[in-house]
C-alpha cells in the first residue's frame, strides 16, 4: 500500500505526541490535556513560528550578519559598476561570488539544523561549515554568480526601444532571472546537506526544478523579489538584510524543502 504523504511539520507533530503519551504511559499517569484535532492543526500551524524560529532567532540573526559581511564586497563592486560601467569592477563582483556561494550554503546547512530539531550538541557553526565547504560551494558559486550578474546586466542596462519591445524584453529578463533563482535555490540546498561531485550537483538542481513545484518557485520569487529590492534600493535592502529578512526566506524554504530533498536525495544506492 502506498504511504500517505505527510508534510514535515506534522510528521514531526505527531512523533512529539507519541513521544510524550509513551512517556506518561511508563510513569502511570494520564497524559495531560489530550489533544483534540482542531488543536492539533493549530500546533502544526504554528510549528515553524514557536518551534524553528522563535528557539533559534540569536542564532539565526548572526548568521545573518556574518553573511552580510560576506556579501558586502559583491553588493558594493555592482553598484560600482553600475556609477561608473567599468568592467573592472563587474569581474571583481563575479570573483567574489567564490566567497559568498560558501556563506549561502553556511546558512542552508544551519537552517536545514533546526528545521530538522538537530542536538545543539552536534551542530556545526556558521564559520565551520563555511571553512569545511568552501572548495564545494565556491566551484557552484562561480557558476551561479556568473548567471545572476548576466541577468543583472540585461536587467538594468535597459532597452532603448519602443515600449512594447521593452516590455517583452523585460518579461523575458524577468523569466530568465526567475529560473536562475529557483537554481540557485535548488544548488545551495544539496551544497549545505550533501557530499556530492559538483557535477551531481549542478544536474540535479536541473531536475529538482521541477519536482518541488510550487513550493520552489515560492522561494525562488521571494529570492527573486528581495535581490531586486536590493539592487533598486540599496539602503533599504541593507537595512532589511540587517534584520535578518535574507536568512528568514533560507529558513522557511530549508522547512518546507526538506522533506522533498530527503525523499529524493537520501536514497540507499
Amino acid at each position: 500500500m502506498k504511504k500517505k504523504r505527510t508534510d514535515y511539520s506534522r510528521l514531526r507533530y505527531e512523533q512529539e505526541l507519541a513521544a510524550k503519551e509513551r512517556r506518561a504511559k511508563k510513569e502511570g499517569r494520564p497524559l495531560k490535556g489530550p489533544l483534540t484535532e482542531e488543536q492539533g492543526q493549530e500546533n502544526t500551524r504554528f510549528f515553524f513560528l514557536k518551534g524553528i524560529l522563535l528557539p533559534n532567532l540569536s542564532n539565526i540573526l548572526l548568521n545573518n550578519l556574518l553573511f552580510l559581511l560576506l556579501c558586502l564586497p559583491v553588493i558594493t563592486l555592482f553598484e560600482l559598476t553600475l556609477v561608473t560601467g567599468a568592467v573592472v569592477f563587474l569581474a571583481g563582483a563575479w570573483l567574489f561570488t567564490a566567497l559568498l556561494a560558501p556563506g549561502m550554503s553556511a546558512l542552508y546547512h544551519r537552517a536545514f539544523e533546526y528545521t530538522r530539531r538537530v542536538p545543539v550538541s552536534v551542530r556545526v557553526p556558521f564559520l565551520s561549515f563555511f571553512a569545511q565547504n568552501f572548495k564545494a560551494a565556491a566551484g557552484c558559486g562561480l557558476l551561479l554568480g556568473f548567471l545572476w550578474l548576466i541577468c543583472g546586466i540585461y536587467l538594468f542596462g535597459g532597452n532603448g526601444q519602443d515600449p512594447t519591445t521593452t516590455l517583452i524584453y523585460y518579461f523575458v529578463v524577468l523569466i530568465l532571472l526567475f529560473l536562475v533563482s529557483c537554481y540557485t535555490v535548488m544548488v545551495m540546498a544539496q551544497v549545505s546537506q550533501f557530499d556530492l561531485p559538483i557535477k551531481a550537483i549542478l544536474k540535479n538542481a536541473v531536475l529538482l526544478i521541477p519536482s518541488c513545484g510550487w513550493r520552489g518557485a515560492l522561494f525562488a520569487l521571494l529570492q527573486m523579489a528581495y535581490v531586486l529590492l536590493l539592487f533598486s534600493n540599496l539602503w533599504l535592502g541593507l537595512l532589511l538584510f540587517f534584520l535578518g529578512i535574507p536568512n528568514l526566506i533560507i529558513l522557511l524554504a530549508a522547512h518546507t524543502l526538506w522533506p522533498r530533498l530527503n525523499k529524493l536525495l537520501l536514497k540507499a544506492p
